[in-house]
């Protein structure tokens, strides 16, 4: 069974003819013909009685006529409905805190200034929280720093790419020296973002390779707090410049340090098998486009 048929059904129930319904639905009447007799088939029913050459519909004939004009008025009703989810589509976003807090805001003005007829939901978290809902397909797709449980599920478009910079306060004695490696920061004390973060991972791996061990007295999965604790003096942190520059204050500096040549890169990420709208494609390359105009990575001053 299939529309066609109910169609068919319909029409000869309202005409009361198949020769009549024929010209209405612009078909042959063997075609009328057979798509009742299929349909009698299917259901195992009688639908019409033929009396004097006129077609009169049976008491079971009339109930699946109700049921058919209910499930072509939802059909119907559907395809409004779809008409007008592709003239407003909606883009579920996900993204951690910090960009959350720098980026997003910016970059969802503008593209919503440019997108009117675009329904964007925003959704800040933690980075693993992003990633799960995307799994879950809760969202669309996320702008974070990585994917943590199985990486190869994803797809990635480069969002950002920052170099990572030491930050401390600026009465530290570091800032003293004229020239600084990594192993003049061997006994300082750590702030740094959370375990497994990018970030993090790419930090430890570098003091690792030069033999240096590192073990942090604060942990953080919000960039914003770890500035806070360096304006304090408790401590230096590794983050990314972009976010440095955003956040600086006359109570912190940027040290200069002999190979530390590390980047941090924000991605766009999504499903693989995820199906990308239209609206999604083109919103994920204004982000790139946003990205290039606004986040060009820029050096540091030396001490």
């Amino acid at each position: 069974m299939t529309l066609r048929h109910l169609h068919a059904f319909v029409t000869v129930f309202k005409e009361g003819s198949i020769t009549a319904a024929a010209e209405k639905l612009h078909v042959s009447q063997p075609a009328v013909s057979l798509a009742i007799r299929e349909l009698e088939d299917f259901f195992g029913i009688k639908l019409f009685d033929r009396i004097s050459r006129k077609l009169f519909a049976t008491p079971e004939g009339k109930k699946i006529y109700d049921y058919s004009t209910r499930i072509l008025t939802l059909f119907n009703e559907m395809n409004t409905v779809s008409e007008t989810l592709k003239q407003q589509s909606t883009i579920r976003l996900g993204t951690g805190l910090t960009i959350g807090k720098l980026v997003i805001p910016k970059l969802v003005k503008k593209y919503l200034d440019e997108n009117k007829d675009v329904n964007l939901l925003v959704t800040v978290n933690d980075s693993r929280t992003i990633e799960q809902k995307i799994i879950n397909h809760d969202l669309d797709l996320g702008i974070m720093q990585g994917t943590y449980s199985n990486p190869e599920n994803f797809r990635r478009r480069v969002f950002q790419v920052s170099p990572l910079v030491v930050v401390c306060n600026k009465n530290n004695p570091l800032t003293k020296k004229k020239s600084l490696t990594l192993f003049d920061l061997m006994s300082e004390k750590f702030l740094l973002s959370e375990k497994d973060s990018d970030t993090r991972v790419a930090a430890e791996n570098l003091f690792l390779s030069n033999n240096i061990h590192i073990s942090p007295i604060w942990e953080s999965t919000c960039d914003i707090a770890l500035i806070k604790a360096v304006e304090e003096g408790l401590g230096i942190t590794i983050l990314p410049l972009n976010y440095v520059n955003a956040l600086i204050s006359k109570r912190i500096t940027m040290l200069n340090v002999k190979g530390l040549d590390l980047k941090r890169y924000v991605n766009i990420v999504y499903l693989k098998q995820k199906h990308l709208s239209p609206a999604i494609l083109h919103f994920i390359e204004f982000c790139i486009n946003y990205s290039s105009e606004n986040f060009n990575e820029t050096s540091y001053p030396a001490n």
